[in-house]
């Protein structure tokens, strides 16, 4: 299985593009401004009480040291606690930056200034001792550059700003490491919302970022703090996280953005809690995050995917809402060693799929009503699954694919296609798992060496092992599951003994491989998936026994020659009531198989066989079919009122039809289909209405009525 996504990146050139103006400060002039400078723009973001009136219109301020800010400043003092003060200004069209200072060692504040449409950046910071920063309450728009800029200026505060319709990002920091500050400040609607280039420990609180191509993106800026910060409705990701090791994500709200709510790439060690990434193209997606925790996070109604890691060993996802989206609530890929509890993933494509992700732990999952899987995992070797709820899924509740040496202890699956299907995981085990009304099997397992299903409780489906080997169905540990409440039988190498009600007991669902000599007598095994399966038999006679409303046949004869089956009743099974497939000189006699969704009676590859006196009637397709299947016997059945046909021939040869009712079957009494050498006594079906043929076997016919009649004439001349 190969997880679908999508997994977006800023490209490379892009990148570099942005990182050297930010770096330069410098935009050269030919620039053009996009469209969305103009003030046309429906987008229009202010403070509360703010308009351009309450500003006084201002030269562009250049400041390169500590005199120049001292005689710009309009108080102040340049101490830690009475900062020189830049305030109330109108800045417009500026050719450079609006706002320049660099080169400064004493404490400033910039603060309720107006600048827009500069040729550069609306405020640019650059190099100014570290704890001497803090901008508040300014409004940068329209700029060619960057709303805000800080480059080399640690432990910088930016506060209450607001910033939009600029070219590059609303508020950028480069290489400004040391827990800068950045909160509630607005970054709508630029090309970046929020940038931060090789910056450790920033701190991000309460900003809101919507409508720019990315709305907050650290790059190479490892322990960051992202809390409570809006990201919706972006044009590539709500958060974007690249090289940021160790990071934490809080009560963020990343919302209807083009791409993912929440990126992470290479942040090895980050913790991310309570975001709600709902109607992005992925929620959250992670690659390379190992040792990341993800805990209480909200991802519904992705087009793509709720939560999807990559790369990550040893993740850790609990408590994570994940419903609703188009193709899977969590997807994990090439991730050893991932926890998953407690976590919600209904209605999806799939619930939980694992691929390539080994010794991997899923408990008190709960994947429901998706409209594929539950839980998938595919290559995923050494995984537990304990008390997880995958119901009323379209297809499985669990399957596991190349998967083995696998534990799954206490899983509930319940009103799904198929319950937990195993199929190429060998050394698998399944322990204590509940099963309910599945609508094809409780257990599927096929190609699973050495697989052990014990303690298992199955009502109203059962076990399937009918596509598995003789070497896989004589390693398997099949022990102390109930159906129905009654025992699943499971019979290996048995011989000369007897099944009853008195030397076994009763059994809800019986399974004999390799066993001779057997007699099966008085049991009810219905509502199952198969009632009663022989596979690598030999003489085995099942008498008296009723198999009815089991999800495939009521009795599966496979590979077991010599088989007899007597007075047994198989009505309303979903396939058909009798399945016989490579069992030679079998012999059903007296069986009522009434009501089937396919056949009444079918063999496939079975020659020798003798079917007689059974009544099949009100079958969906043939009341009696054979396959493949010659030398055989039909005789005194009961096949009326079938949908397709009381009897069914295909590329069947040296058979004998007689003294069978065929009455009032849809398509026709017999049907014969590349099949010879019948012998039919027409005397001995006097209730048969209708003889179908094959097309072949009408031209043969034909021909063959043509050339006896030629014949006939050229004799009648030749005498005359």
């Amino acid at each position: 299985m190969i997880v679908d996504k999508r997994k977006k990146r800023i490209s490379f050139p892009s990148l570099m593009v942005l990182l050297l103006l930010v770096n330069s400060g410098v935009l050269i002039r030919s620039l053009r401004v996009d469209k969305r400078l103009e003030s046309s723009h429906s987008v229009h973001v202010s403070r509360e009480t703010s308009n351009i009136q309450d500003f006084l219109s201002h030269a562009p301020i250049i400041i390169r040291n500590n005199t120049a800010l001292a005689s710009t400043a309009i108080s102040g003092t340049g101490a830690a606690n009475d900062p020189y003060i830049i305030s109330g200004w109108n800045i417009t069209s500026s050719p450079t930056h609006g706002i320049y200072i660099t080169g400064t060692t004493q404490y400033f504040r910039v603060e309720n200034c107006w600048i827009t449409h500069s040729m550069k950046h609306g405020i640019f910071i650059d190099n100014v001792a570290l704890n001497t920063t803090n901008l508040v309450n300014n409004i940068c728009y329209s700029n060619a550059g960057g709303g805000i800029s800080i480059r080399y200026s640690k432990y910088t505060t930016i506060t209450n700003n607001t910033c939009y319709n600029n070219y590059l990002a609303g508020i950028t920091l480069n290489e400004s490491s040391s827990s800068s500050t950045l909160t509630n400040n607005i970054c709508n609607n630029n090309g970046y919302g929020i940038t931060i280039f090789t910056s450790p420990y920033p701190i991000l609180v309460n900003n809101t970022c919507n409508t720019n191509g990315n709305g907050i993106y650290l790059y190479y800026s490892t322990s960051a703090t992202l809390n409570i910060n809006t990201c919706n409705k972006n044009d590539e990701c709500g958060i974007t996280l690249e090289n940021s090791a160790g990071s934490t994500l809080t009560n963020n709200t990343c919302n209807e953005n083009v791409e993912c709510g929440v990126t992470l790439e290479q942040c090895g060690g980050s913790t991310l809690t309570n975001n709600t990434c709902n109607s992005n193209e992925n929620g959250i997606y992670g690659y390379r995050i190992s040792y990341s925790t993800l805990t209480n996070n909200i991802c519904c109604e992705n087009d793509g995917g709720g939560m999807t890691l990559e790369q990550s060993r040893d993740p850790t996802l609990t408590n994570n809402t994940c419903n609703n989206n188009n193709d899977y609530g969590i997807a994990l890929e090439y991730s050893d060693g991932s926890a998953l509890t407690n976590n919600s993933c209904n209605t999806n494509g799939n619930g939980i799929a694992l691929s390539n992700s080994n010794s991997t732990t899923l408990a008190n999952n709960t994947c429901n009503h998706n409209s594929d899987c539950g839980v998938i995992l595919d290559i995923s070797n050494y995984s537990t699954l304990v008390n997880n709820s995958c119901n009323e899924n379209a297809n499985y509740g669990i399957i596991l694919d190349h998967s083995g040496f696998s534990s799954l202890l206490t899983n509930l699956c319940h009103g799904n296609r198929n319950g937990i299907s195993i199929l190429n995981s060998g050394f698998s085990s399944l322990n204590k798992n509940q099963l309910n009304n599945n609508i094809q099997s409780g257990i599927t397992v096929k190609n699973s060496i050495s697989a052990v299903v014990i303690n298992n409780l199955f009502f109203n489906d059962g076990l399937d092992v009918s596509q598995s080997s003789k070497k896989e169905l004589l390693s398997y540990k099949v022990i102390n599951n109930k159906v129905n409440g009654l025992r699943l039988g499971y019979f290996e190498n048995l011989s000369d003994s007897a099944i009853t009600q008195t030397s076994y007991g009763p059994y809800g669902q019986l399974i004999l491989i390799n066993c001779n000599r057997t007699l099966v007598k008085d049991q009810n095994c219905s509502n199952t998936f198969i009632g009663i399966a022989l596979y690598y038999c030999h003489t085995i006679q099942v008498v008296n026994s009723r198999c009815d409303n089991n999800q495939n046949e009521g009795i599966d004869i496979s590979n077991s020659s010599s088989s007899t089956l007597t007075d047994n009743i198989c009505n309303s099974n979903g396939n058909s009531g009798i399945h016989g497939y490579g069992s030679s000189s079998s012999i059903m006699v007296n069986n009522t198989c009434n009501s089937n969704g396919q056949d009444g009676i079918i063999f496939h590859d079975s020659n020798a066989l003798i079917i007689s006196s059974n009544i099949c009637t009100n079958n969906n397709q043939n009341g009696l079919s054979l396959v493949s299947s010659s030398f055989s016997n039909l005789t005194n059945n009961i096949c009326n009122y079938n949908d397709q046909y009381g009897i069914r021939l295909d590329f069947s040869h040296n058979l004998t039809i007689s003294g069978n009712t065929l009455n009032y079957n849809g398509a026709g009494d017999i049907y014969y289909n590349n099949s010879t050498t019948i012998t039919l006594d027409p005397t001995k079906n006097p209730t048969g209405s209708n003889l179908s043929l094959s097309p072949v076997f009408m031209r043969f016919f034909l021909l063959l009525v043509i050339g006896l009649l030629f014949f006939l004439v050229k004799k009648r001349q030749t005498s005359v």
